[in-house]
């Protein structure tokens, strides 16, 4: 029993280590995506036709919080 117990800890203690190594990626992501949004200036996604830099930089942002799905 103490050695499933002890199982349990290290696997809590390795997923706890690897959300905290994404949680920088995830903060960079949310920010670009808030940034793409307010610089488009209609509080929607950017639209590619419009302007294509923006929608890449949105992407990117998404890209960025899916890392943690």
């Amino acid at each position: 029993m103490k050695e499933l117990v002890q199982i349990l800890k290290n696997t809590r203690q390795h997923l706890m280590t690897g959300v905290s190594h994404m949680i920088p990626f995830v903060v960079a992501g949310g920010i670009l995506l808030a940034v793409s949004v307010m610089l488009y200036g209609k509080g929607a996604v950017p639209d590619a036709a419009t302007d294509p830099n923006l929608k890449k930089l949105f992407d990117i942002g998404v890209a960025g919080l899916t890392l943690m799905v």
